[in-house]
């Protein structure tokens, strides 16, 4: 995913608009069918499962442990 964000969304800077990147990244155009689809959910599944997703990431840790070096294209630099 860093990669297809660095290339298709990143590099084209301003020169691409947005729709153009939706379908990039996903390669279909941007719709409200995954909108509607999340809102169709009821508040108590949505939050039972989002519960369950914490509480494996939790169990899971970190991705980058401490002390480990994140791969060039998360890191920002200031000049």
């Amino acid at each position: 995913m860093g990669k297809d964000l660095e290339e298709i969304y990143w590099r084209p800077g301003n020169g691409a608009a947005f729709l153009e990147l939706v379908q990039q990244l996903t390669a279909e155009p941007l719709s409200a069918d995954a909108w509607v689809s999340r809102l169709k959910q009821s508040v108590d599944s949505v939050v039972q499962q989002e519960e369950q997703d914490y509480l494996q990431a939790v169990q899971t840790g970190p991705k980058i442990k401490p002390g480990q070096q994140a791969s060039s294209w998360s890191c920002i630099r200031a000049a």
